[in-house]
């Protein structure tokens, strides 16, 4: 009988060891959470993609078994998540077949998992929600994520990546939402909360995002290309915790690399740049991040174009275009079009170098009217969300929701209001540019030795070095020549005019030609011709009848060879460029 009793008890106790082995995730019961947290995302997301049926039933059903043989709720409910997760749109597996019955069912848990304050749990869902109003097209609403951010960072407080590794992810993903709204300084916020924690192999990963992200934010928000490129660097030093990571490291210094070698060609220390752009693009290409490579591809064709090696600039740029037809949702399109234009442009191509200049606005002016898109959908969902709070808490209270209606139209009429006596005063200082770009530009400079009249903005460009040499007879002399054969023969309208072609006219030697405009203007011989140019241009532009030519032939007309360079000298001098020029004539 003893024997008997003694195998029966053995049987049992190997019959629950090999229950227990044959189901994975019984030797984490009873744990912490940090303690098995990775195991269990990573078998989770084994089941994530690519989808097997069959698999993801077993995976929770070994959940749910962990769940019935401890008596866990926290158990039974994880393993709920992982079916809505798993069995999205999948009937009849799934218990929802649309966004909105999938957000209820979310819903319906999270109300339970807090009830039962299980903050694992929770935390998930509440970043759960941030994903689905961000990304899900049919349910999207900013405003929601947002909120959800802030609850989520409510609920943060006080916990330690020590309890729930995740809360590195949680601060980098409200970063993340912060950013593409280009809400910098909150975003650095996040991200710094989560560099604070200690690295770990559990956070390492988010890490390197919040790193990458906050680069961007110094760059873009702030332009401080040296915390940026602090960021980026220790991206670089990382050093990882497995062998087998090393895969990611070469993603990340790709990326790392990438980024600042955008910014030494922001600083134009382009031979600096050249070999980590080069390496970035072979890491990022080596795993297929077409989306990534095209950026320093294109930095790289800007840099050749710059060093004059058109060659080697062309091949970058096919090799962008190539990558942007591999990966075309990655925002490049605008960089491309641009170094086209810039391209073209040194090859002397100048209609093609405005074709792409053209597409270039034009894709920046779609991109601006994107976003601009997204934020007026947040102020409508963020209109539509305060009247639905308003109606669920104030259902009874007629006169205080009519305060509040009136008062945010109030509000609303004085944005517009402000909007309007802003828009006013811009119409009204352009026109102001307007009207002493025209005195200016009908003021002859015919009496240089008694007063110079200065153009209403200087620019930059000169031939020669300017020395502040006060001008003698002779100059006064020569100068006066300069300007008689300039006005008198228009000379300024030959797009081919040089100072040696000048001199050559004026049978004067050019030293003394441009030491004479030097010394009488303080102007270089390019800066003076483009501002007869462009006083020719506003000229024309005044006319009534001004309407009927283009910007490229009033261009060629006051002796500009390209629509680019009169852009630029027009903006310098003037305050506004060609079409603002027109546009404010036009509406006087």
């Amino acid at each position: 009988m003893r024997l008997t009793f003694i195998i029966t008890i053995l049987f049992f106790f190997n019959a629950n060891i090999a229950a227990a082995s044959e189901n994975p995730f019984m030797k984490m019961a009873g744990k912490q959470y940090a303690e098995y947290s990775r195991e269990l995302q990573t078998e989770f997301e084994k089941h994530w993609f690519p989808r097997d049926t069959l698999a993801s039933q077993e995976f929770i059903r070994q959940i749910e078994e962990v769940a019935q043989k401890t008596g866990s709720l926290e158990w039974a409910l994880r393993a709920e998540y992982f079916e809505l997760s798993l069995f999205e749109f999948y009937k009849p597996y799934g218990k929802a077949s649309s966004y909105e019955e999938q957000i209820k069912c979310r819903m319906d848990l999270l109300e339970r998992t807090q009830k039962a304050n299980i903050i694992t749990l929770e935390l998930q869902l509440l970043s759960d929600f941030i994903v689905c109003y961000c990304d899900m097209s049919s349910i999207k609403n900013y405003e929601l994520a947002l909120e959800y951010c802030e609850l989520l960072n409510q609920r943060m407080q006080g916990i330690s990546p020590d309890e729930i590794p995740e809360i590195s992810h949680y601060y980098n993903q409200i970063g993340d939402v912060h950013y593409y709204f280009k809400d910098y300084s909150t975003a650095i916020f996040y991200f710094e909360k989560t560099l604070n924690y200690k690295e770990t192999e559990s956070n390492q990963w988010y890490r390197q995002g919040a790193l990458n992200t906050m680069g961007h934010c110094y760059r873009y928000g702030f332009n401080d290309l040296d915390r940026s490129d602090s960021c980026f660097y220790a991206i670089l030093q990382t050093q990882y915790f497995r062998y087998s990571d090393e895969e990611k490291r070469e993603t990340w210094e790709g990326i790392a690399e990438g980024n600042i070698g955008r910014n030494m060609i922001l600083r134009k220390e382009y031979d600096n740049a050249i070999p980590l752009l080069k390496s970035s693009i072979e890491k990022t290409i080596k795993i297929n991040d077409y989306a990534y490579a095209t950026l320093p591809t294109i930095n790289l064709a800007i840099i050749y174009i710059q060093k004059n090696n058109l060659s080697e600039a062309k091949r970058y740029i096919d090799s962008a275009t190539i990558f942007y037809s591999k990966a075309p949702r990655s925002g490049n399109l605008s960089l491309i079009y641009e170094a086209k234009s810039k391209y073209y442009a040194a090859t002397g191509n100048a209609a093609l170098s405005m074709a792409y200049m053209d597409s270039t606005l034009a894709e920046n002016n779609r991109l601006q009217e994107q976003f601009n898109a997204v934020q007026m959908m947040r102020v409508e969902q963020r209109k539509y969300l305060s009247e639905q709070k308003l109606k669920n808490e104030q259902l009874n209270d007629y006169r205080r929701s009519l305060i509040i209606i009136i008062t945010s139209l109030l509000l609303i009429s004085i944005l517009f209001l402000r909007y309007i006596i802003l828009y006013r005063k811009k119409k009204t200082a352009y026109r102001e540019l307007v009207r002493k770009s025209q005195e200016w530009a009908a003021v002859d400079i015919d009496k240089i030795e008694t007063q110079y009249i200065a153009p209403l903005q200087q620019t930059d460009e000169q031939e020669d070095k300017i020395q502040n040499v006060p001008p003698d007879d002779i100059d006064f002399s020569i100068m006066h020549n300069i300007e008689k054969l300039i006005t008198e023969e228009k000379l300024y309208l030959d797009s081919t005019l040089t100072l040696e072609s000048l001199s050559q006219k004026l049978n004067i030697t050019r030293h003394y030609v441009s030491a004479a405009i030097n010394h009488c203007t303080q102007k270089g011989f390019n800066t003076l011709i483009n501002e007869y140019r462009i006083k020719e241009a506003i000229k024309i532009m005044s006319k009534k009848d001004a309407k009927n030519l283009s910007i490229d032939q009033i261009t060629f007309d006051v002796g500009f060879n390209n629509r680019i360079n009169f852009y630029r000298v027009f903006k310098k001098i003037v305050g506004l460029s060609p079409t603002e020029f027109r546009r404010n004539v036009e509406s006087k």
